[in-house]
């Protein structure tokens, strides 16, 4: 506060805490004007010499760290304290972090501090802070000795903070100050305001500015007016990577309105995450103190040499919890793909519901014409596109149901000529419809016996006839090579995975490729269904563009492809890479 700006009249006064006296001899002062000397006192445990009654008493900031390395923080400040000595360093808080400290004074009066920050992915960081300085129960005395009643003394500060980079590696903040005063029947509010800026020059070099009290808070004090005097001050940090340990070096010059000038200096070293050493001078006391970190929790302790009253200890605790910002921007990012891959994907229904539908007329104009095979063929592609297409299911039932009979005509003609694989096929096309269809169920039974297959041989075997004559071949292939596995001389279970193979090979306009080219497809289909899983989409593209060069037809790559092209393009529109 600013010297002698109170006027007081005479009266003799004495303060006691409890055993603790403070007598002021003929110190005169109206009954109706209150009592301030206390703030003075206090504010004696902050001030330097030749500055007494120019510093704010909350001048003593927050957080044992800073205090530690001489209050030299204004280019390091990278935790929640920069509410107090630089509101740009908020920007450089890795987490969340909430701190508090307990700095107890003389004459059982106690300093304390909250304080708050929240690095936001593209906004900034907010910071938060809260401050007290207390002394209660004060008993006072009038000028013939007779006890008056107790008093107490509070004094609040409440900061908001926020920070932006504002380029690379330039960083502005600007705090928000709100000041109360409560002593007797007074109470005073004032309001005031911090800027600061930090330019990154390297990455082991930065530079800052910083205005305390830029906006000076006044407190009308009943007919007085007390205004907190400004501050500049000009910082730099360095920081020498010694690995395993990170050393910094600052210093401050700083210029207050009403003092001399100061040089605030201090050193940090700091090992494996772990454990701190500090050291500083704040321009009147040398300042020492250490800090132990653990699962993102972290205890600091300062002490410092005072001149009046010997060794002054701040203990400070904080906790950092919460996302970094490239853990926010990774989560922001997810979220965001997720949210494109719904939108694509319900784009993509209504395309595949088109196709769909686009195979079904066909397959419909052929049912009506009489060509139930081929208006399979086509209900078929349909499945392709929408596998769970209600109007083709329908169709499907209908036309196997005319096909029924011809199923069964075929099966007992090749039955009777010994050709047990297609007679098995065609009464399992039959079987599919209705089992119990004429004698469908005694021919199945009686082809089996003639096969002679038994327990899972038979099982893979009649599963894999089932998913064949429904057209699933790739799962059909799969069956079968478990058929194969436990009869590898079965001419016959060779013969139907030659068949798959080759129903796998086709394409749509007749023409064919190896079973060597449609196993690599497979395989080429499945590595960008990793890649696409994993997130790297222009992988994924790749990989099944070079699949469908080989089988310009399969409609579930295409698919793929398009799917991921979309979504892609509606990622690189919100900026996503």
């Amino acid at each position: 506060m600013r010297k002698n700006n109170f006027q007081f009249t005479i009266y003799n006064l004495q303060f006691r805490k409890q055993k603790h006296v403070i007598n002021k001899k003929k110190l005169q002062i109206n009954k109706y004007i209150f009592i301030v000397l206390l703030t003075f006192l206090s504010v004696c445990v902050f001030a330097g010499a030749g500055d007494y009654g120019t510093d704010s008493i909350f001048a003593a900031g927050t957080g044992a760290r800073p205090l530690a390395m001489g209050g030299a923080f204004s280019a390091l400040a990278n935790d929640s304290s920069a509410c107090f000595y630089n509101p740009a360093g908020l920007e450089n808080n890795e987490k969340q972090q909430i701190a508090f400290l307990h700095y107890p004074l003389l004459a059982d009066t106690l300093y304390n501090s909250i304080t708050y920050s929240f690095p936001i992915l593209d906004f900034g960081a907010i910071g938060v802070a809260l401050y007290r300085v207390s002394t209660h129960n004060i008993q006072a005395y009038d000028s013939s000795d007779f006890a008056l009643d107790e008093i107490k003394y509070e004094q609040y500060k409440a900061t908001i903070a926020y920070a932006k980079r504002v380029s690379g590696r330039f960083i502005i903040g600007v705090g928000i100050n709100i000041i109360s005063f409560s002593m007797l029947n007074v109470n005073a509010y004032g309001f005031g305001a911090d800027f600061g800026a930090i330019y990154e020059l390297f990455d082991f070099l930065s530079v800052a500015l910083t205005s305390r009290n830029l906006v000076n808070p006044s407190l009308t004090l009943q007919t007085m007016e007390e205004t907190l005097p400004r501050e500049y001050i000009a910082g730099i940090a360095v920081k020498i990577p010694v690995n395993p340990i990170n050393v910094y070096i600052v210093s401050d010059i700083c210029l207050p309105q009403d003092a001399n000038l100061k040089i605030k200096s201090g050193i940090e070293l700091s090992g494996f995450d772990l454990l701190s050493l500090r050291a500083g001078y704040d321009g009147d006391a040398l300042c020492f103190g250490a800090g132990i970190n653990f699962m993102g929790a972290s205890i600091d302790y300062a002490y410092l040499l005072n001149e009046y009253f010997g060794g002054l200890s701040r203990f400070s605790v904080a906790y950092n919890f919460g996302l970094t910002l490239e853990e926010q921007k990774i989560e922001r990012e997810k979220a965001l793909k997720e949210q494109v891959k719904k939108i694509i994907e319900q784009e993509f229904k209504k395309k595949e519901l088109a196709k769909a539908k686009e195979y079904f007329d066909k397959a419909f104009s052929l049912y009506k014409s009489g060509d139930y095979e081929n208006a399979l063929s086509e209900l078929d592609r349909a499945f392709e596109w929408n596998e769970d297409y209600a109007d083709a299911k329908q169709l499907k039932e209908l036309i196997v149901k005319k096909l029924v009979d011809k199923y069964y005509v075929k099966g007992v003609e090749y039955y009777n000529k010994g050709e047990w694989m297609n007679a098995y096929e065609n009464f399992k096309n039959v079987a599919e419809v209705d089992v119990n269809y004429k004698d469908t169920k005694k021919y199945l039974i009686l082809i089996d016996k003639k096969i002679k297959l038994t327990g899972d041989l038979k099982e893979y075997f009649s599963k894999g006839v089932e998913l064949y004559v429904n057209r699933k071949y790739e799962d059909a292939l799969e069956v079968f090579n478990k058929a194969l596995k436990i009869a590898p001389d079965n001419a016959m279970i060779k013969t139907y995975i030659n068949k798959t193979k080759a129903q796998i090979a086709k394409v749509s306009g007749g023409k064919k490729i190896t079973p060597e080219q449609a196993e690599k497809v497979k395989k080429l289909y499945y590595s960008g269904l990793k890649s696409y899983t994993d997130g790297d989409l222009e992988r994924a593209i790749a990989v099944w563009k070079e699949a469908i060069a080989i089988n310009p037809e399969d409609i579930k790559i295409l698919k793929s492809i398009e799917k991921a092209q979309a979504e892609l393009t509606e990622l690189k529109k919100r900026g996503i890479k």
